[in-house]
C-alpha cells in the first residue's frame, strides 16, 4: 500500500536492501537516515488533532522502526 507522501520528504521507488550491505555501508545508510528523521521533525506539524499530524505520525513511527531494523542489523553483522 502505496499512500501519497504530502509532507513533501522523498519517496523513493524500492528501499534501500540492508541485508545485501556490509557494516559500513550500513552505518552511512543509518547515518542518512537518522539526518531524513531530524528533517522530519523539523516539520512536525503544530496542529495535533489533523490528518496532516496523523500522516507526519506514521511517517515518523515508520522511520523510526526502519532505523531499528538498520541497528538490528549492524549488531547481526558484529556477532
Amino acid at each position: 500500500m502505496h499512500k501519497e507522501n504530502i509532507l513533501a520528504f522523498p519517496s523513493k521507488e524500492e528501499p534501500e536492501n540492508i541485508y545485501e550491505m556490509n557494516l559500513s555501508q550500513l552505518q552511512a545508510h543509518y547515518a542518512a537516515m537518522r539526518q531524513e528523521l531530524q528533517a522530519l521533525d523539523a516539520r512536525e506539524p503544530k496542529k495535533t488533532q489533523s490528518e496532516l499530524y496523523e500522516q507526519w505520525a506514521d511517517e515518523h513511527e515508520e522511520l523510526e522502526d526502519y532505523l531499528d531494523e538498520i541497528l538490528d542489523r549492524m549488531d547481526e553483522l558484529c556477532n
